[in-house]
Formats: structure tokens, sequence, C-alpha cells
């Protein structure tokens, strides 16, 4: 339950730092995590054994699970690690990352626990206390997403000029549509291209995948034109040259993502590089 809450919250309020977004489920599960441990130690206070034991199972089955998350990208994905591993290092692990990190750092806890029985009770309390103060941290996101979608705010309306050179306007599309903010410089953005072009191939019919350079932030619009062309990106690729889209969007971090439902209302956002489960996901509840 608690992981599937986690991969239904949407990060619509991140903490931004320069360049760089902090996801807000990341910042709600690490807070959980920390109270986990600061409730482990205040109950085994008095008895050092129990308390070193436990937190150790917990750091362990943590960093195994993490690993085994942003791991299982690369394993999907063994012909990219070669051709373009600095992206394939960057890519969330998505669905996938989740349950394979829930599923290593699980046997990790439990293979230690069947080896150390004595220490069974702390480790009971650790479980119980890391799956409430788990659980509420998913639930409160779970909730902003759910306030945040049914609040859903109408899309500003723009146009922009491709990289080809053809105008595109928002207004114009009578149905779904998805805004992603990217620029060439931004490595988690590179890392989520693959997932963009797939998107295309499968619903771009139904559901265009357009991409806003941040164009401003660039070197030139023609090093943007260059950049799409060496990568062949297949999905259109507007120029933002003054900022004003951005803008508008409230873009505070790239790469951003906004899925815009048929009524021209922002129903899904994401901060940061997105997995196609997250994409492929919010542009089916649409239909």
């Amino acid at each position: 339950m608690l992981v599937y809450a986690y991969m239904q919250v949407e990060l619509y309020y991140p903490v931004t730092i320069g360049p760089i977004t902090l996801p807000y489920t990341a910042l709600l599960l690490l807070g959980a995590a920390l109270v986990g441990f600061l409730a482990v130690y205040v109950k085994f206070r008095s008895v050092p054994d129990s308390r070193r034991f436990v937190m150790d199972t917990l750091t362990a089955a943590l960093a195994v699970g993490l690993g085994a998350w942003k791991l299982a990208p690369i394993v999907l994905n063994l012909s990219e690690l070669f051709s373009d591993p600095v992206s394939l290092l960057l890519r969330p692990g998505g669905t996938a990352g989740v349950v394979a990190g829930v599923g290593a750092g699980g046997a990790v806890f439990f293979l230690r626990s069947a080896k150390h029985r004595a220490h069974l009770p702390g480790l009971i309390v650790a479980t119980v206390t890391f799956g409430i103060a788990g659980t509420l941290a998913a639930g409160v996101g779970l909730v902003g997403s759910v306030a945040a979608t049914e609040d859903a705010e109408p899309a500003p309306p723009f146009s922009a000029m491709t990289v080809e050179g053809e105008e595109w306007d928002l207004s114009e599309e009578d149905g779904p549509v998805v805004l992603n903010f990217w620029a060439t410089w931004c490595a988690p953005c590179r890392a989520e291209k693959d997932v963009k072009a797939r998107a295309h191939r499968e619903w771009a019919d139904e559901v265009p995948i357009i991409s806003v350079n941040l164009t401003h932030t660039e070197q030139s619009a023609e090093a943007v034109a260059e950049f799409a062309a060496a990568h062949s990106l297949p999905y259109p690729v507007l120029l933002d040259d003054t900022g004003r889209i951005t803008q508008q969007y409230g873009v505070r971090g790239t790469p951003t993502t906004y899925v815009i439902d048929d009524r021209g209302r922002i129903a899904f956002r994401r901060h940061g590089a997105m997995s196609w489960s997250w994409l492929d996901s919010r542009i089916r509840r649409l239909q």
C-alpha cells in the first residue's frame, strides 16, 4: 500500500536550490526515515547492542534498496549503457525501480532478522515505526496530489516558434497536450528524452508531446536546433527565447512537465526527470 501510494503522488511542491529541484515526495519520505531512525534510537537508548544492530540493519536495507532503485533503469536498458551512460545514470527508477528497491531492501532486512532472532523485538518496533511514518508521508503527498488535481488551474495560453521555423499555438489544440520544459545543458533533461520519444511514437495522434526549450538560457537558438537534429528528436521543439513561457508556467527547475487535459487545465505536473511509467499512466488517465 505504501509503495502504491508513493507511486501515485505528484511532485507538486518541489524545493529548488539554484538549478537543482528536490522532489516533494522524496523529501517527505526522507523525513519519515529520519523519524524512524530517531524513534529506534530513543526506544533502545538503554540497550546499546539492540540499538546498534537495528540501526545497522535499517541502514543496510535502505542502502541496498536505493541502489536497486537506481540500478533498475540501467539493467532494463543495457544497450544504452555505453552510448549514453550519464543520461542513463540520471534516469529515475520508475515503477520497476520502486519494486526492485523495496524487494532488495526487504530481503536484506528479513535475512538479517532471521539470523539474529534475539533482536527481533527491536526489528518489529522499527518496522512498525517506519511503516507508520512512511504511510503518513505518502498520505500527505497523495492528499496534496488529489487536491492539486481537483483544483486544476487553466494552462496559460501561448504561441512559439519551433526549431524548424513554424509557429505552434496551444489554443489550436482541441485535446490533451504534454508540455515539457527543458534545456540542452540539463543532464536530467537528456535522461528523459527517450521517454518523450516513446510517448511521441505511441501517443502523438491523441496527445502531442511538446518540448519547450529554455532558449533564453542557451548559447543560441541555432545551438538548440543543432542539438535537436543531432539527437533526432521526433517531437516538436519550441523556442522560449525570451523566457516568457517559462515565467507564465512558473517553471523553477528543469526538467518540468505539465500534462494538460482536454479542457485546457493542468491536470498533472512533474518537477524533475520523469519515467515512462509516470508519463504513460498520466496520459491514460485523460483518455
